[in-house]
C-alpha cells in the first residue's frame, strides 16, 4: 500500500508547512522522511516504514515556552493526545524539554493506558531536558554511528542512563531542498525506532503495544542473547534490528511494559 502523509494545524502559531529552508523546517521534514520517504531529493530517504500512515504534528522552534492555556498541557502533550484520539498505534517525539506538568505527566499515562507506545528522543548534549524521555513507560531513543560509538560532544559519548535503545542518528542525510546537508542526533534514531516498531506491527498486527516493545529490547543487535541492560555505557538494552525483530513472533512476551517501574 502506499504511504499517507497528513500534516495537522501549527500548536504554536507558528504555520505547519513552510517553503522556507530553515532548522525547523529541515528537522521535521528529516524525521518524517525517515519514516515514509521515497529516496527522491535532496538525502534522498528512504524511509522505515514506507507503507505507514503518518499524521506529522509540528509545535514549532518555540515549543518549550509556547502553552496552551486551557489546561496547562504543553503543545507536544497537546499532540500526543490528539494523536491518541485519532488512533494512532505509536508516537514518535524529537523534540527534549526541561518542564513537564502535571497535564503533561497525566498525558502520558493516557496514551500508555491506551496501549499506544510512546517512543522519545533523549538530548544530545549537557543542559539540555530529558524529558519526555526520561518519564516511567517511554521508550527512549539515542543515536550511535557506523562504528557503534554513541553521538558525541568534542570527543565525550552522550551517556544517556534513561535510554532505551540506540540506532543510527550521526552524520545522517537531511531531507533539504536546496543543497546536500548531514546532521546527527537522537532526532533522527528516535522516528527509525519509530519506523521498526511499525514494520513490526504490519507484520504481527495481534501483538499489543507492550509485546512489541518487550520484543525491540529482547531482539536487539543481529544475534539472539538473553535479555540484559546496559546501565551505566549508555547502550540501554542495545541497537534497536529491524531484521531480528521481525525473526521473531512478539505475542510469546507478556503483555506488561517493560519501561514501567
Amino acid at each position: 500500500s502506499s504511504t499517507s502523509l497528513t500534516v495537522a494545524p501549527a500548536l504554536c502559531n507558528d504555520p505547519a508547512t513552510s517553503t522556507e529552508v530553515n532548522d525547523d523546517s529541515v528537522h521535521g521534514s528529516t524525521v518524517t522522511a525517515i519514516l515514509v520517504g521515497n529516496g527522491e531529493g535532496y538525502g534522498a530517504i528512504r524511509g522505515m516504514a514506507p507503507a505507514a500512515d503518518v499524521t506529522f504534528y509540528p509545535v514549532g522552534g518555540n515549543a518549550t515556552i509556547c502553552r496552551q492555556l486551557d489546561d496547562d498541557r504543553s503543545p507536544w502533550a497537546v499532540a500526543l493526545s490528539d494523536a491518541v484520539a485519532a488512533g494512532a498505534d505509536i508516537v514518535t517525539m524529537s523534540k527534549v524539554t526541561t518542564y513537564a506538568s502535571k497535564a503533561d505527566i497525566e498525558s502520558v499515562a493516557r496514551a500508555l493506558a491506551s496501549g499506544v507506545i510512546f517512543v522519545a528522543g533523549t538530548p544530545n548534549f549537557e543542559g539540555q531536558g530529558t524529558l519526555p524521555a526520561a518519564m516511567n513507560g517511554v521508550l527512549s531513543v539515542n543515536a550511535f554511528d557506523t562504528n557503534g560509538d554513541l553521538l558525541a560532544n568534542d570527543g565525550v559519548p552522550n551517556v544517556q542512563p534513561e535510554v532505551t535503545v540506540v540506532a543510527p542518528g550521526v552524520d545522517v542525510a537531511l531531507s533539504t531542498w536546496d543543497r546536500e546537508q548531514y546532521g546527527g542526533g537522537s532526532s533522527y534514531a528516535t522516528p527509525m525506532v519509530a519506523g521498526i516498531l511499525a514494520v513490526a506491527k504490519q507484520k504481527y498486527p495481534v501483538a499489543t503495544a507492550n509485546q512489541l516493545i518487550q520484543s525491540l529490547i529482547h531482539n536487539t543487535g543481529t544475534e539472539d542473547h538473553p535479555l540484559e541492560r546496559d546501565t551505566t555505557g549508555g547502550y540501554g538494552y542495545g541497537p534497536a534490528s529491524l531484521r531480528h525483530m521481525l525473526a521473531v513472533d512478539p505475542t510469546q512476551y507478556p503483555d506488561e511494559n517493560p519501561l514501567m517501574d
